[in-house]
């Protein structure tokens, strides 16, 4: 039996300035419309995934970004298609975000960002990794020998971030 499902490999930026975190909502007329996410696309091919996420926010949001580690790895099913969704951390270091080739541009508190309406993979990625306790973005650890969930990392901290477990809309 052949699966058919369309198989993406996209990338997403999480920027963080001043305690605030860069959300944008997708067209109303594209896949997730209307539906808040963290700024990306699908790779090209031939590309390197941080070549694409400095080429997508570059035409969505006219800035320029250094591209750092991967913060999470989310793999999910739509109802059309499968996509891994890989999570870099990104500094803007030129230009002003601009909603150039998406609805709108936001830049909500930490504590704000869970109350957004996200697509599915996004939500995802809310969902298990911000943490607001005191304040400041961290990611969860996970993994094999990983302490028990409720320790958390901060953004900064060096390491990789294991694939999660597929997930359904």
């Amino acid at each position: 039996m052949s699966d058919k499902r369309e198989r993406l490999l996209v990338v997403a930026g999480v920027v963080v300035r001043d305690g605030r975190v860069m959300l944008c909502q997708r067209r109303p007329e594209v896949h997730n419309g209307l539906k808040w996410e963290f700024p990306g696309g699908k790779l090209e091919p031939g590309e390197s995934p941080e070549a694409a996420l400095r080429r997508e926010l570059r035409e969505e949001l006219s800035i320029d970004v250094r591209v750092g580690s991967i913060a999470d790895a989310v793999y999910y099913r739509y109802p059309d298609r499968d996509v891994l969704l890989l999570f870099y951390m990104c500094e803007i270091t030129a230009g002003e975000p601009a909603a150039v080739d998406c609805n709108a541009v936001e830049w909500p508190g930490i504590g704000e960002v869970p109350r957004y309406d996200f697509a599915g993979a996004d939500r995802v990625f809310v969902e298990r990794n911000l943490k607001t306790g005191d304040g400041s973005l961290c990611f969860l650890r996970r993994g094999g020998d990983a302490p028990p969930a409720h320790e958390v990392r901060c953004m900064t901290c060096p390491g990789g971030w294991p694939l999660a477990a597929p997930t359904t809309e």
